[in-house]
């Protein structure tokens, strides 16, 4: 029987955990620069969550049983020295990235989450996003991977505090072994997140990915593996040798079959984790036929040496080179990235982690570490603040600037510039402008859509226009409340009271929706169902307005015809209303912008006009509401297109007004600016679809 060295987590660096870190981050790296090479390399974070919770429990429960208390101040200390310093010089490096190299459209996102990631709640940012209809189609951000640093951050801060609950628990309840009771705290509070992981991975699997209740169990799994195992298994080296081989394995094989559909984190992040745990169990010592052995190797030892560095580096560069060059990465680019996070994190390491980890700071009172660190993340919110508030200043300059060319009924300003009926119609004094500015394009927009448009299953009201005056409905998805502003404009010449209830991604209809998982959305059709009772329920409209994104979702039709399902769909939601004297109109959806964020206007500032996109392209969606309202009697179909597109192109800028604020809204500016145009439309639909109903 041969034997084995005992080695416990305070016996210094150990070769294993080394190892695991620069697999963890290899994975990471490798999986953000080739994602279709290494579909599952993002449980790299889930290892290094599993480390963390296995590293600092050890450390926990070590003072524990030397001291019989813990001392938070000194270990939170420890733990800003360790990891807020690289971070806070990445953010300010990132700043200054964005300031010279990002397009202005994107500064508000990424100074928000510039100045989230350095409260550390860069996850909790990233979760209400992705519940936050504005912000689902945000462009990567180059700090979006604190993300998973935040989390880690909410665990240092959450879990010595448990520890400490649970001694003043074990002081309470004399007859209790305080270790018992640390035990069953921790072990508790893992086990709630891991079945809380998994209902909210399937309910609300964007927001799951990202939020510290769902992860935290990951942290838990490695702190009861210091709890109940703290030293490496014993037993023949045949035996770790089995659980080496099965750990690393079961982390690799992962990496290679997960992808961005497999339901994260959940069941899923099992995998990695238990692998994780495995390998720090089987330790290294004596086993040579194991990757354990391998990880003894300098370059595997450096590697994990530079694992938190390299994590922090990797991603700003991958989202700030393309944007700087205005060209997609290519292989060669990829591999120029990758040597320069290898250099910038060794650099930070030896020259910022290092020398403040061990340097006066780890000798003085913890005080004088939170003081110089909390000045550091001070600067940085204060720098993302100010960018914020410059953009802020831009928004209301642009906002004025609108208004004055508005009060001055300056010719062909915005649609008026396209009308059919006014052609040639070109103002010279318009040439090269751009209202909104590409700086404020996203912020453009009314404020019904954070205080009006729900997320929610619930028939959320908003009642705008002339109160008291004809009722006019305003239902559907946010390509139905993209018109409010020129209805709004309407509701004041033709005395409208606009009653509006819109969900963004749900058309007003009784299809059954798809969700993003390929199941039925229950969450749009019980929105839809909510609508049904609240409209039955209420008096009678003289117009229901709706408009929906064109070819949105696909239907769950069984062997039926989409277009069929779908005309049947809009047809059982409307025909109620339609039976009470309402008249549906239906709005065309609008063209597709040429791209976003809008890289042909910043590269030809001087020249709009080729910023176009092919009509036959802009419109190439099969516009399911649209021809529905076409084929029901008692529904009439608006087409605005020739207010967006001519000579089948349809530009950017009209007017110098954008046209979109994204790939697929519009301007508030460039809605209000067709008004005119689409009470006309309205009206003559409306008396045409009379005229027929007459014939």
């Amino acid at each position: 029987m041969v034997s084995v060295a005992r080695t416990t987590p305070n016996s210094g660096l150990r070769p294993e955990i080394q190892g695991l870190r620069a697999l963890a981050v290899l994975a990471v790296v490798l999986y953000h620069l080739w994602p279709n090479r290494l579909g599952g390399g993002f449980v790299g974070v889930d290892v290094f969550f599993a480390i963390s919770g296995f590293l600092i429990t050890a450390h926990l429960l070590r003072e524990v049983r030397s001291t019989g208390r813990l001392s938070l101040s000194r270990f939170w200390a420890r733990r800003v020295r360790r990891l807020l310093p690289a971070s806070l010089l990445v953010l300010v490096a990132v700043g200054v990235a964005v300031t010279l190299w990002v397009p202005s459209a994107l500064w508000a996102q990424m100074f928000q989450e510039i100045g989230a990631s350095a409260l550390y709640a860069e996850n909790w940012q990233l979760a209400a996003n992705t519940v936050d209809y504005l912000a689902r189609d945000n462009h990567p951000s180059p700090v979006q991977h604190f993300w998973s640093l935040s989390a880690e951050e909410q665990f240092y801060i959450a879990w010595p505090i448990l520890i400490i609950v649970s001694l003043f628990i074990a002081r309470r309840l004399r007859r209790i072994n305080r270790r018992f009771v640390i035990g069953v705290v921790l072990a508790t509070i893992t086990f709630t997140s891991l079945a809380w992981s998994i209902w909210d991975t399937r309910y609300s699997p964007a927001s799951a990915y990202f939020v510290t209740t769902t992860r935290a169990w990951e942290f838990g799994a490695g702190g009861l593996l210091a709890y109940f195992a703290p030293e490496v298994l014993g037993g023949k080296v045949a035996i770790r040798t089995i659980v080496s081989w099965l750990g690393w394995a079961l982390m690799v094989v992962t990496m290679f079959t997960y992808s961005g559909l497999t339901p994260f984190p959940g069941f899923a992040a099992a995998a990695p984790v238990v692998g994780a745990l495995a390998v720090i169990w089987a330790g290294s010592e004596n086993l040579t036929y194991t990757p354990s052995f391998l990880a003894k190797i300098r370059p595997v030892q450096f590697v994990g040496d530079i694992s938190y560095s390299l994590y922090l580096w990797h991603w700003p560069l991958i989202v700030i080179v393309p944007l700087a060059l205005r060209e997609q990465l290519t292989a060669p680019t990829k591999i120029v990235i990758l040597l320069a996070a290898v250099l910038l994190a060794w650099g930070s390491k030896v020259w910022v982690e290092d020398p403040i980890r061990a340097g006066h700071l780890a000798a003085a009172r913890p005080w004088r570490t939170f003081a110089t660190v909390g000045l550091g993340m001070a600067v940085v919110v204060a720098g993302a603040g100010v960018g914020l508030n410059a953009l802020n200043l831009v928004a209301s300059a642009d906002q004025a600037a609108v208004q004055r060319l508005i009060d001055a009924k300056t010719p062909c300003f915005g649609a008026a510039a396209i009308d059919p009926a006014n052609q040639p119609c070109v103002n010279p004094a318009l040439k090269d402008t751009v209202l909104p500015s590409l700086t404020s394009s996203l912020r453009d927009i009314s404020p019904t859509w954070t205080t009006c448009q729900t997320n929610q299953p619930v028939a959320t009201e908003c009642v705008l226009g002339v109160k008291g005056g004809t009722r006019v409905a305003l239902v559907g998805d946010s390509h139905a409340h993209e018109w409010l502003t020129a209805i709004q404009a309407i509701a004041k010449t033709q005395n409208w009271e606009v009653h509006m209830i819109v969900h963004g991604s749900c058309p007003f209809s009784h299809v059954q929706w798809m969700g993003s998982s390929g199941q039925v959305d229950p969450e749009c059709n019980d929105w839809n169902a909510a609508v049904d009772e609240k409209l039955a329920s209420e008096a009678p409209y003289s117009y229901l307005i709706t408009s929906m994104r064109a070819q949105t979702r696909q239907t769950i039709v069984g062997s039926t015809p989409v277009a069929q399902a779908t005309l049947t769909g809009f047809q059982a939601s409307w025909q109620p209303l339609i039976d009470r004297g309402t008249t549906i109109v239906g709005i065309h959806d609008p063209p597709n912008s040429s791209d976003r964020p809008k890289g042909c206007i910043i590269a030809n500032p001087h020249n709009l006009a080729v910023c176009t996109k092919a009509q036959s392209v802009a419109l190439g969606s099969e516009d399911y509401l649209a021809d529905a309202a076409q084929q029901t009697d008692g529904a009439v179909e608006v087409d605005m297109s020739e207010y967006f597109c001519a000579k089948q192109k349809c530009p950017d800028v009209i007017g110098g007004v954008l046209v979109n604020r994204d790939d697929h809204h519009l301007t508030e500016t460039y809605a209000t600016s067709l008004a005119p145009y689409l009470d006309r439309a309205i009206a003559a639909a409306v008396a045409k679809g009379k005229s027929d109903i007459v014939n």
